[in-house]
């Protein structure tokens, strides 16, 4: 390859032309790459003969010609919001996504080479708990993160301490974990999320009044992992809790988008034909997929934005919420039955064994709550002790006891490198 992989661009021209051929297929029409045959041809000679201005001109006009035939059967605007969720670190040790610190930092800053190459924007959900500990490992990396977000080629969501199921907790609990959460963020950044998205479901009716008291302005009322939320054909909602408070929301719209994962990529022709999305003023892809995943065709949508936005807008979710001020949002106000949690010993998800023991886990860290909130109201504060309690509320503290460090990355990465801990506390049989 050449020094800058520019070569990697003719492959990105290769992957959008084969789903192009899809696209066309789902709608029943046809489409055939030859059209572009002389183009390219002229631009792998100019390739070859080490004239890569030239060729990139050439191969960027085509790109154009590929967005141009997207839009020829969907005309109407696609927003693509990719949130890469990251967790979780206590000092130096890390589990799931942070199983190695230095994988994490690593895929990290391979995201922000693409931001910074190919402007590639992206808006990763990572804990502030997380952050504050990896910033300690890595400095450099939380530099660059706090760079992209001042230039705005990113923005982080979230904001909560460590990403909790909101619903299982008291609100006191709740509300500090956005305030320590986002004292860390600016601390951290000089910034705090403005937008509130989870991975992992951790919506419910009251979360609107907590939003809008931490200075939120919008929402992403969608979750991949496990549960849903209700579905809504309205393209935005004023989400409303039972104190009148609102704040603006993308709903789960009926293509759920956001269950998808790091597959999403392969299947977008699909998803965009969908009659799912009829009378729909846009289309907005949100991906959660946990950081870790690299998947089949991401580089090359992330390539192919550089040229022309061949199959939709890479942005952060506040550009996206700008960008549809206008559109109308309705009123709702959503009940707790509404939303479909999976958070059970018969959960259909693949953590479903191992929630049983959620229940002994939250009593424990219930009394220590309890206990900082009777310190706090005599005026004495102890925030050590306030940041274990949010760090243990962190949704993957139910998994950590029946796994061990590099158990998560190890199963999904076939080069992980990273730390082993060849035992465990306990197994999902108890």
């Amino acid at each position: 390859l050449d020094a800058n992989d520019f070569r990697h661009d003719f492959h990105a021209f290769g992957v959008s032309a084969l789903l192009m051929a899809q696209l066309y297929k789902c709608k029943g029409k046809d489409w055939s790459v030859r059209s572009h045959e002389p183009a390219l041809k002229q631009a792998a000679n100019l390739y070859l003969a080490g004239d890569f201005p030239a060729a990139k001109r050439i191969l960027g006009e085509e790109f154009k010609k590929l967005e141009a035939a997207r839009k020829a059967v969907i005309d109407k605007p696609v927003y693509i919001m990719n949130m890469p969720h990251g967790g979780i670190l206590f000092e130096n040790e890390g589990y799931a996504e942070y199983d190695s610190p230095e994988d994490a930092a690593k895929i990290l800053n391979i995201y922000l080479d693409w931001s910074e190459r190919f402007g590639y924007k992206f808006a990763p959900d990572i804990g502030a708990c997380t952050l504050e500990h990896l910033a300690k490992l890595y400095p450099q990396t939380i530099a660059r993160l706090k760079k992209a977000w001042s230039d705005g080629r990113i923005e982080f969501v979230n904001g909560t301490y460590s990403q909790p199921y909101m619903q299982l907790w008291p609100l006191w609990d709740q509300d500090k974990q956005f305030e320590i959460g986002l004292k860390v963020f600016e601390r951290l950044f000089g910034a705090r999320p403005r937008v509130y998205g989870a991975q992992e479901l951790a919506l419910h009716p009251e979360m609107p009044a907590l939003l809008k008291k931490h200075g939120y302005a919008y929402a992403i009322h969608r979750s991949q992992n496990l549960g849903v939320a209700p579905i809504d054909r309205a393209p935005f909602i004023n989400w409303e809790s039972s104190s009148g408070d609102s704040i603006r929301a993308l709903p789960s719209h009926p293509l759920r988008t956001e269950v998808r994962g790091s597959e999403i990529w392969r299947h977008f022709p699909v998803l965009l034909a969908s009659g799912r999305n009829e009378g729909m003023p846009f289309i907005a892809f949100t991906n959660f997929i946990d950081q870790t995943f690299i998947d089949i065709y991401f580089m090359e949508f992330v390539r192919t934005e550089q040229y022309a936005p061949v199959w939709g807008e890479f942005l952060t979710p506040s550009e996206f919420f700008n960008k549809t001020k206008d559109i109308e949002a309705v009123a709702r106000a959503y009940k707790i039955d509404d939303y479909d949690y999976e958070l059970a010993v018969n959960a259909g998800s693949g953590h479903g064994p191992r929630t049983g023991g959620y229940s002994s886990e939250i009593s424990f860290m219930l009394e220590s709550g309890r206990q900082i909130r009777e310190k706090e109201k005599q005026g004495i504060s102890d925030e050590a002790a306030l940041k274990k309690l949010l760090a243990q509320e962190a949704h993957d503290c139910y998994i950590i006891p029946h796994i061990a460090t590099g158990f998560f990355t190890e199963g999904s990465l076939p080069d992980y490198t990273g730390p082993r801990y060849r035992c465990s506390n306990d197994g999902p049989g108890g």
